[in-house]
């Protein structure tokens, strides 16, 4: 099934696998100068298709390209390597992706990243399944670094960059078109990755603080695949609010959390586990 270009608001464009929720979202924004790439895909075959897809629309093939990675994960940036446009990134994301250039991505040496905890188990899993052949895979790595905040005219169009340190990736980058009221947050509250087990902190909140300052209608999740309006999102939040309140009174007490929750869904499990495994590690909550 071929994968599509579709509109998200006039200006922002986003790319999803149906077939395949793991397959980050891919997302460009049109001004009437450039056309800003956020990310370089979980693969060459997968940021292959994101081009091909403007290269059908002769108004978005028109502008000049340039683009930026939301973090340094390997699935926002295997794909760098066929965009022959420059590309933006944290400082510290750009330093990271420096060391990634020089490593060598056969399997043997994926499971010595796993034995030197350069990379999950879990990542080398969905790195054989989504490249398989990665014998001409290199990281480009982008040519233009920020700090705190870059602001972007894309032509009648301003897009804001902002360096946000999260528990997912302390390099994390959203993107804010004012215009159209969207924000891209990419992946900055997923859950933390630097453990085995996958934990949340007290830094989710101050992410959420600072994604709610902006007026947003839309906000764009990268790997989970979804777009939520501001109502859905200051619902989701409010809730991994007492998600994390009831985790931090009763900590691994799964009945008194649910006797706190009235019920606990199926898909609330992994939260209460990475709060729980925050508080494990010493990381507060609230």
């Amino acid at each position: 099934m071929a994968l599509k270009l579709k509109p998200l608001t006039q200006h922002v464009y986003c790319l999803s696998d149906p077939l395949d929720r793991k397959k980050p979202l891919l997302v460009c924004i049109a001004g009437d100068d450039q056309l800003l790439m956020i990310d370089g895909g979980a693969s060459i075959h997968h940021m292959e298709a994101m081009l091909a897809e403007i290269e059908q629309d002769n108004t978005l093939n028109s502008l000049s390209k340039l683009g930026v990675v939301s973090d340094c994960h390997w699935n926002h940036v295997f794909g760098l390597q066929v965009c022959h446009f420059p590309y933006i990134a944290h400082k510290q994301a750009k330093d990271t992706l420096e060391k990634m250039a020089a490593w060598d991505w056969s399997d043997e040496m994926l499971e010595q990243y796993i034995k030197e905890d350069k990379l999950l188990p879990s990542e080398v899993k969905e790195i054989k399944r989504e490249m398989p052949d990665r014998s001409d895979l290199h990281i480009q790595v982008p040519c233009i670094m920020y700090r705190h905040q870059l602001e972007l005219d894309l032509g009648n169009l301003s897009c804001l960059l902002e360096h946000i340190e999260s528990d997912h990736s302390p390099d994390s980058t959203v993107v804010y078109l004012k215009e159209d009221k969207v924000l891209v947050v990419g992946d900055c509250m997923n859950f933390g990755m630097h453990y085995t087990t996958p934990s949340y902190s007290r830094q989710l909140f101050h992410v959420i603080d600072m994604l709610l300052a902006y007026d947003a209608e839309y906000f764009v999740f990268s790997s989970e695949n979804k777009v939520l309006d501001r109502n859905e999102f200051i619902e989701h939040c409010e809730y991994l609010k007492l998600l994390g309140a009831t985790v931090s009174q009763h900590y691994d007490d799964f009945e008194a959390i649910e006797n706190e929750l009235g019920s606990i869904k199926k898909e609330d499990i992994k939260y209460i586990h990475a709060f729980i495994e925050g508080l494990k590690r010493g990381k507060g909550i609230l």
